[in-house]
């Protein structure tokens, strides 16, 4: 992983949640990216559920995030997170323990922010 912690996000390419989720994604992670101390220690993942990787590549393209996106055909990935729907963001330490769990779409870039910040020391 390369950093302490890792925000994962389980989203869909078809989910308008998702959709309406994809620049306040990368507001936080250019909020992260700015800080010295976070940058350092969190890592960003997208994991696109039951999408194939052209679908992820267009989606990634189209609304410019600047972070890894993985394509999750099989929902194998999905399934390992057990998760109730998209999106799911999950902030995981280096041992897969679950520091956050946001299930729908985060409305405020600053505000999970806050949280981040909250968690990571």
């Amino acid at each position: 992983m390369g950093a302490p912690y890792l925000l994962l996000e389980i989203f869909g390419t078809q989910c308008s949640h998702c959709i309406a989720q994809a620049p306040i994604m990368n507001n936080l992670f250019n909020l992260v990216q700015q800080d010295a101390k976070l940058s350092k220690k969190i890592k960003f993942l997208s994991v696109g559920a039951g999408d194939n990787k052209f679908a992820v590549t267009m989606f990634g393209k189209f609304y410019k995030v600047p972070f890894p996106l993985l394509p999750d055909p099989d929902t194998k990935i999905t399934k390992k997170v057990d998760i109730l729907g998209t999106p799911t963001t999950l902030l995981l330490n280096k041992k897969g323990k679950v520091i956050e769990l946001h299930v729908g779409a985060i409305e405020s870039a600053e505000g999970f922010f806050k949280k981040l910040k909250a968690h990571v020391k």
